[in-house]
């Protein structure tokens, strides 16, 4: 047996006999929704270093180990910022959580999830999750995941939406199957133009449109976005996108799609509504040609305290920036991350005490 095929093997009898434990009522519905999951074992809080900044601290909801709460539903937990001093890679309970919609499935059985290759393919495919950890070759990555509301709460004025400090992201090592490979697999048409992505994330009424995300054919076909199984080695958790998510490393967090079941190659450009998008590429849901490429060795959550860092001494808009919105801002190479990390930390410090 030769060393790619132990790796897959390995990897597989990992991935799925950590599936086993999140099967079908595995995990209790108490927190997802109601106002039972807003409070936290420990009565303990935590005070961010902005107006009106008290937060509880929670074990609370599944899979996740004393995080800083500011909203139960849909669940953003935020990772409190002494974790980012423990190690490059942010554990997987200590991982924040954003979730845009509100009805999450509480659990998943594996055997009969399916993810589903469709539109302009010669061939609509629908992969089990044996399939993906069998049939293809593996691929991983260390990247970070960044929310784009990351340090919100630091804007002056106040701006509407979840008031994050620097909590709102993650490096991880994330395993899985490259989406070239699938979408190979399916055999995409000449003529597509965009792949768009759904996951089982929904609305509370019908009416509420799916969270689709889009990427622009050549972006998603460029051998580094995936689609991603285990998380730092272990199967996703739960509220981290059980049981697959798409990576698209250098990109926000919102375009990294939970719970991912539905992959769809266009001949159009789409908006978020699905319909035609005039604005082509640079529509809300679509990508950006601009996109900033990072090594991976440079993404590390060292780099990004020093982005929060930078932005509030600058006192510039960030996130929120047209240039900015859909990417991460270029990292430094990582011999200056310990240096930087140090800094972004005494920089918090001296602001809270003020």
């Amino acid at each position: 047996m030769d060393h790619d095929h132990r790796d897959r093997s390995v990897s597989r009898r990992r991935f799925l006999a950590g599936a086993g434990a999140l099967g079908t009522g595995a995990l209790g519905v108490a927190a997802f929704g109601g106002s039972s999951s807003a409070r936290a074992t420990d009565p303990s809080t935590v005070d961010l270093p902005f107006v009106n900044g008290s937060r509880p601290l929670t074990s609370d909801f599944p899979q996740k180990s004393n995080m800083i709460l500011q909203r139960s539903r849909p669940p953003l937990l935020e990772t409190p910022f002494e974790v980012f001093d423990q190690g490059v890679l942010t554990p997987s309970d200590r991982f924040y959580v954003r979730w845009h919609l509100a009805n999450i499935p509480t659990s998943i059985d594996p055997a009969t999830f399916r993810l589903v290759i469709r539109g302009h393919v010669n061939k609509t495919v629908n992969l089990t999750l044996d399939d993906l950890t069998s049939k293809f070759e593996r691929f991983e990555i260390v990247a970070v995941n960044q929310c784009s509301g990351n340090g919100r709460g630091f804007f002056s004025p106040r701006v509407p939406g979840g008031e994050w400090a620097n909590g709102a992201m993650g490096n991880a090592r994330w395993t899985g199957v490259r989406l070239k490979d699938l979408l190979d697999y399916a055999g995409v048409r000449a003529g597509a133009l965009q792949v768009r992505f759904n996951g089982l994330e929904t609305g509370v009424i019908p009416a509420t449109p799916d969270f689709k995300k889009s990427l622009a054919i050549d972006h998603a076909r460029d051998g580094e976005v995936m689609v991603a199984y285990l998380m730092n080695d272990q199967p996703l958790p739960l509220l981290n996108g059980y049981p697959i998510r798409l990576v698209v490393p250098g990109w926000y967090a919102t375009y990294w799609v939970k719970m991912l079941n539905n992959v769809d190659a266009r001949r159009q450009f789409l908006d978020c509504q699905g319909l035609p998008d005039p604005r082509h590429s640079f529509g809300q849901c679509s990508s950006r040609p601009d996109r900033v490429q990072a090594r991976a060795d440079q993404r590390h959550a060292a780099a990004l305290v020093h982005h929060q860092s930078a932005r509030r001494r600058n006192n510039t808009a960030g996130p929120a920036d047209a240039g900015a919105r859909h990417r991460l801002w270029r990292l430094p190479r990582p011999s200056e991350s310990a240096v930087l990390c140090r800094q972004g930390a005494e920089l918090d410090r001296n602001q809270a005490r003020r």
